[in-house]
């Protein structure tokens, strides 16, 4: 794994493929990242290295009317100004942004050739809670407007921030651990366990002043009855395992 990469906050989606190779053992492509993004499973960033044309609002449960009655074809959106935007923003994964991952993803794949333009509206968000609407500047009858921005602009670069991409990482390769490890018992789990089956032994087979079991005169009847009952039960009743732990449990408490 580079050191390099250990040093920097976000990377590309080459060298986040290249990073998450080395970190989970296994080959990770671009659009593998790609994939993840659209998935859910990675949030995918966007580096602004110019400044780009954008409506500055928010997404809403519910327009008011009065306050903003130009802006009902909108939808969901709230318009609060114009303006430019520049640095690390977020894609949320929904409408424009969605569509042009999947494509992304496809032509990574080489099953997908049509222009990369979608028909909806590319949202990007920040931790601080903005939320823009990417525009571009078109030309209609020698005038100059601005609407919707129908694909990524050249001047965007997309990255990966390093801690998500840590997060996942650690997820991966906590779920791909042996179960038997994540499973295993520390040495005093171990011995309050023989010590629970040894004091069931000796209550069964007689001993501290008690009677013995009618129905047990052996501890080999005791194992014999165990694994041929509970045998379709899990792990850990067969004969010779119970024969293997009965003696171990028997040099916890003295016989």
């Amino acid at each position: 794994m580079s050191k390099l990469h250990n040093g920097k906050k976000w990377l590309t989606v080459s060298d986040a493929a290249t990073y998450m190779s080395s970190a989970i053992g296994e080959t990770v492509c671009d659009a593998d990242i790609f994939q993840l993004a659209t998935e859910g499973s990675l949030t995918l960033s966007v580096h602004i290295l110019d400044r780009e044309h954008a409506e500055i609002g928010e997404i809403v449960d519910k327009i008011d009317v009065e306050e903003y009655p130009h802006n009902l074809l909108n939808g969901l959106w709230k318009k609060k100004r114009q303006g430019y935007i520049r640095g690390t923003w977020d894609l949320l994964n929904e409408g424009g942004c969605k569509e042009l991952l999947e494509k992304k993803y496809h032509s990574l794949k080489g099953d997908y050739y049509n222009a990369q333009v979608t028909g909806n509206w590319i949202f990007l968000n920040r931790s601080d809670g903005s939320v823009c609407k990417l525009l571009s500047l078109e030309n209609y009858d020698e005038q100059e407007v601005f609407v919707s921005a129908s694909s990524f602009p050249e001047r965007v670069q997309f990255i990966l921030l390093r801690d998500r991409i840590d997060k996942l990482v650690n997820h991966l390769n906590r779920n791909n651990q042996p179960h038997s490890t994540a499973n295993s018992l520390s040495e005093r789990e171990k011995n309050s366990h023989l010590n629970l089956i040894s004091a069931l032994l000796r209550v069964v087979l007689g001993k501290d002043g008690v009677e013995r079991h009618p129905d047990f005169d052996s501890e080999a009847k005791l194992i014999n009855h165990i694994s041929d009952t509970y045998a379709d039960c899990g792990e850990g009743l067969a004969k010779s395992t119970l024969e293997k732990r009965f003696s171990e449990a028997k040099k916890t408490l003295l016989f």
